[in-house]
């Protein structure tokens, strides 16, 4: 979660290096011909900033909100401010950046990418369905390939480190989907497929 500042009226500001540098793995993740922080590592960044004060406790992110894309076409310093919220163990965080100005002239300028809340004392919390449950619910196989085909369509394309998916299925209207994942060959995705 990288270093981090205590800040005066409680709460944290952490300071994290984002880039291909840092995490190679951000260079596979192309839109619109673009390197983007794929949404799951802001929520990644969250969930580790977060896990650095809460852990004994527990907490759960909630109500999180992406504001913009975050480019990765340079090294960045992301910074995640988790402060108190009004309620008791609430917090609320931002992930922004301060990006230098174009024009000497002007002034610095944060930017906001993703918002959100951490309840403390939550973190036993779960969804009690099995595995069996979810998938019953979404129980028309779909092709995998055109899966990757619906992504490409809307400009969200996977270099082949990042293609996962083993099977696909979808659910009736409005119910989603749910695809099966296998890391390629030499990564440990650290827990069972799904």
């Amino acid at each position: 979660a990288g270093f981090y500042t205590v800040q005066p009226e409680g709460g944290w500001q952490h300071f994290v290096q984002v880039g291909s540098a840092h995490q190679a793995y951000v260079a596979d993740h192309i839109i619109h011909g673009q390197v983007i922080a794929a949404g799951a590592f802001h929520i990644g960044v969250v969930l580790a900033v977060a896990e650095e004060h809460f852990s004994r406790s527990g907490f759960v992110v909630e109500n999180i909100r992406f504001i913009r894309p975050l480019l990765l076409e340079q090294e960045r310093i992301l910074q995640v401010a988790l402060v108190p919220d009004e309620e008791p163990d609430h917090y609320r965080f931002r992930v922004l950046t301060l990006d230098e100005p174009e024009d000497e002239e002007d002034e610095s300028e944060w930017v906001l990418y993703v918002e959100g809340g951490v309840s403390i004392g939550r973190g036993d919390e779960s969804d009690t369905r099995t595995l069996a449950q979810v998938k019953s619910l979404c129980s028309q196989e779909a092709s995998v390939q055109e899966h990757y085909e619906e992504l490409a369509a809307v400009h969200i394309v996977w270099d082949p480190m990042w293609c996962w998916t083993e099977q696909a299925f979808r659910g009736a209207d409005g119910a989603g989907g749910l695809v099966a994942l296998a890391p390629p060959g030499g990564l440990d995705a650290g827990a069972p497929p799904l």
